[in-house]
């Protein structure tokens, strides 16, 4: 339970929670497809990772965001082969850590000399003599003196997720695979967990599935 009696803690919890929410990734997405790619829509969705079940069950959560979005692009999903005109093959992974070591420098701020004086004086009269005596003030400036290095470490990884679609009509008349399209889809991000940024992959490629993108692309898209 949350301890309201801290204002500072429930301060720190919302900011973790906006950040967390606006987080924004650079999904790329090349996508090429063939005539009349579209044509065929109606589809079943099997897993195109080597050694990959259709029971496995994070096979079984990306299916589901996948069908999803397929439903939204104008796919329909049937239960067996012999309605579906269109076999859909989900391939995914995550690669890395890479790790990129690099250095910076930050200015270094201190007293760069005076920026104004002022000179106070008093005088004392004892007779037929006088004192005088005064002093000075100095008001210092302040500004970048030099330079520190410093070094630092970025880890990074690469998810990515290949959805392809081959006729499935062709490959029952004469048992060759042809291809109709291919989706590949792939990001950069400073967390190893393929499960929590598929969803994001899978939704910046909605537009893109079975269409050519005559090259690579870069969508942003919020985490959320």
């Amino acid at each position: 339970m949350l301890n309201t009696r801290n204002p500072y803690r429930i301060l720190l919890a919302v900011l973790l929670l906006l950040q967390g929410c606006h987080t924004i990734h650079q999904v790329n997405i090349d996508s090429i497809s063939g005539n009349g790619a579209k044509e065929k829509n109606k589809y079943i969705l099997l897993p195109g990772n080597k050694g990959c079940q259709i029971s496995d069950l994070q096979f079984i959560e990306f299916k589901n965001y996948t069908d999803r979005i397929l439903a939204q692009t104008g796919f329909t999903l049937v239960q067996n082969a012999y309605e579906a005109d269109v076999i859909i093959f989900l391939d995914y992974g995550i690669t890395g850590p890479y790790i990129h070591n690099y250095t910076y420098s930050l200015p270094v701020y201190g007293q760069t000399g005076v920026a104004s004086s002022h000179t106070y004086g008093t005088a004392s009269t004892y007779g037929n003599m006088t004192n005088t005596s005064s002093y000075t003030s100095y008001t210092p400036s302040y500004g970048v003196v030099g330079s520190s290095t410093h070094a630092d470490t970025i880890v990074q990884f690469m998810p990515y997720m290949t959805l392809c679609g081959y006729d499935l009509e062709k490959y029952k008349a004469n048992g060759n695979f042809v291809s109709l399209w291919r989706t590949e889809v792939n990001c950069v991000i400073d967390f190893n967990d393929l499960r929590r940024i598929f969803p994001v992959m899978i939704t910046a490629s909605k537009n893109y599935i079975a269409t050519n993108t005559y090259g690579k692309i870069t969508i942003p898209i919020q985490e959320d």
